[in-house]
């Protein structure tokens, strides 16, 4: 097992959807909420969402949230005898090349709270995720949910190593949002010139 911590935030995309965006620490996630709150339509409470999964030896997601068979009782028990889709191919979280390098896959399906507010959901398999959308559809949904699939790569700490964008980015992107002047990184200073001793005449 392969325990992890992560942050993500909501994005209101505009159109009658969400999206959600993956980050390795809080703050920079809070970057990310800020970015949010300049744009005037946040999606409910806006703050950095902290994520604990446990993956298994085959990368695949062990908490849920939810089952097949849960979301099978909610749907009134359609599709009961339904198959558990198997040929997704999870990437193995053992160590990559001796590099402390740990992947996990997972499907997940944007949830509307139906109070202003917008979620994600977690699921192990593409047909779980699926039912999800299924129970999102029935209790008024956005109008893009999932599911969509993601592998997400963390260290040997379990830091999330592939999040959305870096701080720098971020902060770049809430400068621009609140009008501020972006400053251009600069340039790397050229390295200094070798002093050379003066010559000595006759030697």
């Amino acid at each position: 097992m392969f325990k992890v911590k992560f942050y993500y935030t909501v994005r209101n995309c505009g159109d009658g959807s969400a999206a959600a965006d993956f980050h390795a620490g809080k703050d920079t996630a809070q970057i990310a909420c800020d970015i949010e709150e300049e744009g005037g339509e946040p999606f409910g409470d806006n703050y950095p969402r902290l994520s604990s999964l446990t993956f298994d030896a085959q990368g695949r997601l062990q908490n849920p949230d939810a089952t097949r068979e849960e979301l099978l009782a909610e749907l009134d028990g359609e599709d009961a005898d339904a198959q558990t889709h198997v040929s997704d191919k999870f990437p193995s979280i053992l160590n990559r090349a001796g590099m402390g390098e740990y992947s996990g896959c997972l499907y997940y399906v944007m949830q509307n709270g139906g109070d202003g507010s917008a979620n994600v959901g977690f699921y192990a398999d593409r047909e779980t995720a699926e039912l999800a959308c299924r129970r999102e559809e029935k209790y008024g949904a956005f109008s893009d949910i999932g599911p969509y699939r993601l592998t997400l790569s963390f260290d040997a700490d379990g830091k999330l190593l592939n999040p959305v964008s870096d701080r720098k980015e971020l902060q770049r992107q809430l400068a621009e949002a609140r009008g501020e002047e972006v400053e251009d990184e600069a340039p790397a200073a050229a390295p200094p010139k070798p002093v050379r001793k003066p010559r000595v005449p006759g030697r």
